[in-house]
């Protein structure tokens, strides 16, 4: 599905870089456990606030729709949907959120958890990277 489409009918901002697990549960019309359930299962990692709300990026929304898309309308098992995902080449979405490390970028160190924080340094550092090469 869309991404944009799932955003149709609802008071939530598609323009937003994050999103707490509520957004997520209004936009994909399932329960907040359900989602907590499909990130164990397919490896979700969103990131944590220093109070542990959820936050997932776009990127998580997009494939959480995908994973509802094939359970709930597909009927897809759990194991199906899991070697679906691994077959598709989109970005190879499964191997994506089956690690549980931030990627080493920039000299950010490795930590199991990525925090806000980190995230936001990865990007800082980043748009740093780029605004220098264009000197």
């Amino acid at each position: 599905m869309e991404l944009l489409a799932l955003f149709k009918d609802t008071d939530i901002n598609p323009d937003k870089h994050y999103y707490k697990i509520g957004d997520i549960s209004k936009l994909l019309k399932v329960k907040p456990s359900v989602i907590r359930y499909w990130e164990k299962e397919f490896g979700v990692k969103p990131m944590k606030t220093t109070s542990n709300q959820r936050l997932y990026k776009r990127d998580d929304v997009s494939f959480l729709s995908d994973v509802k898309q094939l359970l709930y309308h597909e009927k897809y098992t759990i194991k199906g949907a899991i070697k679906k995902l691994r077959g598709t080449k989109k970005d190879n979405k499964l191997k994506l959120y089956a690690t549980t490390e931030v990627p080493q970028t920039f000299g950010v160190e490795k930590k199991k958890e990525p925090t806000l924080k980190n995230e936001i340094l990865i990007e800082l550092k980043a748009i740093e990277k780029l605004l220098l090469a264009r000197r």
